[in-house]
């Protein structure tokens, strides 16, 4: 059993043709832009995650410059508080042992 020829039908399956071409060309068009895309999100998601390091790098070297300073600020407001107490005992020495002045 043949199909009979119908002249009307090719115009149809050209058009139909150049339709899904283009469609597909669409398609591909935005899967190059998408790809593009993902490209550059990864290459600014790795430079993102580099940049993060070194200021979580930075971050902790100044931690410890801090943390080294404060402690040398406590281990200097000790030696004061210490100093004060000598000047304190060394005055109370001093004053004891003048005489005494009568008040008017």
């Amino acid at each position: 059993m043949s199909m009979p020829f119908n002249p009307g039908r090719m115009p149809k399956i050209d058009e139909d043709m150049t339709s899904l071409s283009n469609h597909v060309g669409q398609i591909a068009e935005t899967q190059l832009k998408h790809t593009a895309m993902l490209e550059r999100h990864t290459v600014y998601h790795r430079e993102h995650r580099t940049e993060l390091a070194a200021i979580r790098t930075e971050l902790a070297e100044f931690r410890h410059v801090v943390e080294t300073r404060f402690l040398t600020l406590e281990d200097d407001v000790t030696g004061l508080k210490t100093d004060m107490a000598d000047v304190k005992q060394t005055l109370a020495v001093i004053l004891s042992r003048l005489p005494e002045q009568r008040t008017a």
